[in-house]
């Protein structure tokens, strides 16, 4: 969460101003005033500090567990994790104003020490609390082979899902449109498959029907404002308009940055993502990112729904209302079926860089909050260490040797593989092109190449084995 920067500048701007003031020369009669303001300026300016992480610590609700501590062992960090905003400050004013005490007997430089002590509190905090993207561009070490792309359809608005039937023909859902619309094989022109009534402002993702065309059921997920809160929405829609939408799941935070809701439909199950719920771009409602680690919380989990010719029922492994299947997830946008295993590859947007590319099975621990880096109860396939990439879409194949994963990248503009061997070892990650705009979803289709959604045009790209 983005903590008021103003307050933090005020809680090192008065502190200063107290040193200059305590430090100022004064004639020798008026000398026992400088002792004085070497003791109550701090002190003073301690308070400030203390009102300054009360008042932001009010203003956004955060709390010391929800927030990334970098740099500190995970035993301390988890320790401050008991700790609120307004605890720290004041065992922190306390021991400052403690020190400047000694300024009574004219130890006047206790104020600069006791002034670096708070703004060194401040910028940690400033800096502590604050989700800020880190570097953008390719990760480290990322091969680049730049295959060639082709534009098949233009005049689309931010393509954030898109599915092909067993037919050929290619879905595609729009984040600020109700439709999901159809580009049919052989043809150039969509058309409309079902317009989504209601209230909701985006279509963050869809999924069809195992069984689609048989059985012309799509599942969609939304979101909307409610009183200052967006919140999401999965319904079970008929096509055809024979039954209306059916409520899967809702009330689950979606936030402006962290909106997750992928679908995946492996082996009969549906799975769903949930993100924390953390909203870090607008400077309120945090505190929610620690609920990814409790079982029976929405945020932070993939759940799973048995799909059936009747619909789709609750089959939780982890907890039953919600069905959650795994935990410890902050948000992960885009997921795919294991080709030949079982669980969902998922394309996991990180604090501050550490995008991942994750395997997430039944009943696993993803480490969110608890970690930035998450690797002590599983190591990812992929971390792009304090690069921010920001993963989208994700898809899945399987060859005669490894698996080979595609994933968009929003903030790299660009469609990326990374192959995994029989072992599990991955091999680099490989920029197979790079867009003039935010790729934000990708399927593989007919004739095995990878269709990419951007910002503004559906993309074929000629991946290996591409044969359009």
């Amino acid at each position: 969460m983005q903590v008021a920067w103003w307050w933090f500048l005020f809680a090192v701007s008065v502190p200063a101003a107290a040193l200059a003031f305590s430090l100022a020369p004064w004639p020798r009669w008026q000398r026992h005033r400088s002792r004085r303001a070497a003791f109550f300026l701090p002190v003073v300016s301690c308070l400030t500090l203390l009102a300054a992480v009360a008042v932001a610590w009010d203003r956004t609700g955060i709390a010391i567990a929800d927030v990334e501590l970098v740099g500190l062992p995970r035993h301390l960090a988890r320790a401050m994790a008991t700790l609120r905003a307004p605890a720290v400050g004041l065992a922190v004013g306390a021991a400052l104003a403690a020190v400047a005490a000694l300024g009574r007997h004219g130890r006047t430089w206790i104020a600069p020490a006791a002034v670096a002590g708070i703004a060194a509190v401040a910028l940690w905090a400033a800096d502590a609390t604050s989700v800020r993207h880190g570097p953008r561009g390719d990760p480290e070490g990322t091969r680049i082979a730049d295959v060639p792309a082709v534009r098949i359809l233009e005049g689309v608005d931010f393509v954030v899902d898109l599915s092909f039937s067993r037919t050929g023909d290619l879905f595609f859902a729009e984040l600020y449109s109700p439709r999901i619309r159809v580009l049919a094989a052989g043809t150039s022109d969509p058309a409309d498959v079902v317009t989504l009534g209601g209230e909701w402002e985006r279509t963050l993702h869809f999924e069809l029907h195992p069984d689609w065309p048989a059985i012309p059921v799509l599942y969609v997920a939304r979101d909307r404002t409610v009183e200052k809160d967006r919140l999401g929405q999965v319904t079970e829609v008929v096509a055809n308009g024979a039954a209306a939408p059916r409520v899967v799941l809702e009330g689950y935070p979606t936030g402006p940055s962290h909106p997750a809701s992928a679908f995946a439909a492996c082996d009969g199950f549906l799975f769903v993502t949930t993100g924390d719920g953390d909203e870090a771009a607008d400077g309120s409602k945090t505190g929610r990112r620690v609920r990814a680690q409790d079982p029976g919380s929405i945020e932070g989990k993939v759940l799973r729904y048995r799909v059936t010719a009747r619909g789709i029922e609750p089959a939780g492994l982890l907890w039953e209302d919600p069905p959650v299947y795994a935990l410890g997830l902050r948000n992960l946008y885009g997921i795919a079926c294991v080709p030949g295993g079982e669980g969902v590859i998922g394309g996991e947007n990180g604090f501050r860089g550490h995008d991942q590319v994750r395997l997430v099975t039944a009943r696993s621990n993803q480490e969110w909050p608890l970690s930035d880096l998450r690797t002590a109860f599983s190591r990812p396939w992929f971390d792009s260490g304090r690069v921010s990439i920001a993963p989208t879409g994700v898809a899945a194949r399987a060859t005669a040797d490894r698996i080979d994963m595609f994933f968009t990248a929003y903030h790299a503009n660009a469609l990326y593989q990374l192959s995994v061997d029989a072992s599990g070892r991955p091999g680099p990650l490989v920029r197979l092109h790079r867009f003039d705009e935010p790729a934000l979803s990708v399927e593989l289709g007919p004739g095995g190449c990878a269709y990419v959604g951007t910002a503004s045009a559906i993309w074929r790209v000629a991946i290996e084995g591409c044969s359009p």
